[in-house]
């Protein structure tokens, strides 16, 4: 909190110098001239960029994570120009402006001393940082450093009015100050609505993602080939794993034929979830591999996928008697070759799915789902 109302503090202070320095730069040069601590062909470089830092400032600070970058860069500021009065103060030239903005202020070490108190406000950024703030906290430390920049200009202003034409300094101060707080409810209304635009997009993105990982319930049954309750058209085909796979009736065991392909991610997503259900299935259900194309990939994603204890077979035809149209495709047959369930299956709740439908005596879950409740009579 203490860091965050320096940090605004501190960013109003450098906003303020740099904008009283552009609105007449040619001024500035001369102020920064009558310094007489560089030669005269540098100084308008030199003017240009004590500007630059000032706005550098600024800028760092309100960018989160800048908080102790632009502590430094203007307590180094704070100290540079400190330093050039010192040493005009200390030649007997205590009479030139001190270019600071504002009512005409003549050199003093008071000026120096006014430096060094705001400098160890800088160095107060240091202790914290201020972007790890509620939104109400960071409110809360905006207008307190506007308020602490506030009263340092009625300070300022108050000294002015012991100078040389008081009364036109002082009305000018005020008005400054005004259009700065102006300016700054402006600026601070914007950033609010930034904001505000920001969450909203934020928002959106998680609603999709929402939309993206909440799968529909069960698995997708398509309407193409046999349908659930039909028998199964019947296959004896070679294993890449040994042996030969009965796709049909089994005495007491119940068949999943799980169609996958070895270039399809979700399918390899899927592979320990069925090792995982064979395991725990292994008193009543067999789980067959299935897919078609070049069978010496086919044996690399054996291989590689440590498929060797599942039946693995290649086949175009089985592929087309189901209508196997998306991977990875997934049907249940029980021990009659009777179709239990079937469809595209995405992840462990649509695989079990097949499961639960099986049990519950229904084509789908969905379908179950979307069934009428019977009438209470």
């Amino acid at each position: 909190m203490v860091a965050a109302t320096a940090a605004a503090f501190i960013a109003l202070l450098f906003a303020r110098a740099a904008r009283h320095k552009l609105s007449d730069f040619t001024a500035f040069t001369g102020f920064v001239a009558d310094y007489d601590l560089m030669p005269a062909n540098r100084v308008n470089l030199a003017a240009m960029a004590l500007v630059g830092l000032e706005v550098t400032v600024v800028v760092v600070l309100l960018t989160p994570g800048g908080n102790m970058a632009g502590a430094m860069l203007a307590i180094a500021l704070l100290g540079l120009y400190a330093a050039g009065m010192a040493i005009n103060i200390n030649r007997g030239r205590d009479r030139i402006e001190c270019g600071c903005g504002g009512a005409v202020q003549p050199l003093g070490w008071q000026l120096v001393g006014r430096n060094g108190v705001l400098a160890a406000l800088a160095a107060l950024c240091l202790v914290g940082s201020p972007y790890a703030l509620s939104l109400g906290e960071a409110a809360a430390a905006l207008v307190s450093g506007f308020i602490l920049w506030v009263g340092y200009l009625l300070i300022r202003a108050d000294h002015g009015h012991h100078c040389r034409h008081a009364a036109t300094a002082l009305k000018l101060e005020i008005r400054t100050m005004e259009m700065n707080a102006l300016i700054l409810a402006v600026g601070v209304l914007w950033v609010v609505v930034l904001c505000l635009i920001v969450a909203l997009f934020a928002m959106a993105r998680q609603i999709g993602v929402l939309y993206e990982r909440v799968s529909p319930m069960g698995a997708l049954v398509n309407d193409a080939g046999p349908r659930i309750g039909d028998m199964t058209p019947l296959f004896s085909l070679p294993s890449l794993t040994g042996g030969t796979v009965a796709i049909g009736p089994r005495p007491d065991r119940s068949t999943l034929v799980f169609f996958l392909s070895p270039t399809c991610p979700v399918c390899k997503k899927l592979l320990p979830i069925l090792r995982s259900v064979r395991q725990a299935e292994d008193k009543w259900l067999d789980v067959v591999l299935a897919s078609d194309g070049d069978v010496a990939k086919h044996q690399r994603f054996i291989e590689t996928a440590d498929l060797g204890s599942f039946p693995y077979v290649v086949s175009s035809d089985l592929g087309v008697s189901y209508r196997v149209s998306r991977l990875p495709f997934a049907v249940l047959l029980d021990n009659r070759g009777i179709i239990r369930a079937k469809g595209t299956v995405n992840n462990r709740e649509q695989l079990e799915s097949l499961f639960n439908a099986k049990e519950m005596g229904v084509d789908s879950i969905q379908s179950f789902l979307d069934s009428p409740a019977p009438a209470n009579s």
